[in-house]
């Protein structure tokens, strides 16, 4: 008798289990992310449910999309879709992501980075982004692709940059990248950073290079302008 009642209870606990509202994932993220990040309009349950998805950045909010998630997600621990991205926690030390999209001001007036204020425009997206953990480390090797497109700044009056691609990994210590891009035509970037070292080629041309190189020229880490070709090398201890 007593081990039928002992069943029950456990079934009704796991009944209970199944069924918390989706709002609690919502709770969770806000203390997780310090009350930076907001999930409102949820919907489902804590395992498998949606709503909108909101980041702060200084004194003003923004929409990062749907964000549905699932756990666990067949084979996987869990899975989340943002949007059209998506995220997959695949294993207890890999987690990957792909097509996760934010506003560029979303990221890029963080305080915490300490960037001159500007209307930051444009679009980022991670692409082909893996965390892997070893079992020796707290910190995870990360590699992946971050694109900015259609990028702009306030900083720039607001002139149209082009689109610019991240080939980036972090070693667990230290991080390094290779960029590219540019505006067809105007604008051409072709870099490296390095621990303590920035270092690459930009070409100008036409209007933009007529707009752009008094910008420049303020820049001691920035040389040449001869034709509208510099050289930037950065470097810091």
């Amino acid at each position: 008798m007593r081990g039928g009642r002992l069943v029950l209870a456990l079934l009704c606990l796991l009944l209970i289990l199944a069924q918390l509202p989706a709002h609690l994932a919502a709770r969770l993220l806000a203390a997780a992310c310090a009350e930076q990040c907001r999930l409102v309009a949820t919907s489902g349950t804590l395992w498998q449910g949606q709503g909108q998805l909101y980041v702060a950045s200084g004194k003003d909010w923004y929409a990062l999309g749907q964000l549905a998630w699932q756990l666990p997600a067949g084979d996987a621990l869990a899975s989340a879709r943002l949007e059209q991205g998506k995220l997959v926690w695949s294993a207890a030390d890999r987690i990957d992501l792909d097509g996760i999209s934010l506003p560029a001001a979303a990221l890029f007036s963080q305080p915490a980075l300490d960037l001159p204020l500007g209307s930051w425009q444009g679009t980022l997206q991670l692409r082909a982004t893996r965390l892997q953990w070893a079992p020796t480390s707290s910190l995870p090797r990360a590699s992946g692709e971050l694109h900015w497109l259609g990028a702009a700044s306030g900083l720039l009056a607001g002139r149209p940059l082009g689109d610019y691609r991240l080939d980036w990994t972090w070693d667990g210590q230290a991080a390094s990248a290779v960029v590219s891009g540019g505006r067809p035509g105007e604008i051409r970037v072709d870099g490296r950073i390095e621990p303590a070292r920035v270092h690459g080629k930009l070409e100008l041309q036409g209007a933009a290079g007529t707009a752009l190189a008094p910008y420049l020229r303020l820049l001691p880490a920035v040389s040449g302008g001869g034709d509208g070709y510099y050289t930037v090398d950065y470097r810091w201890r």
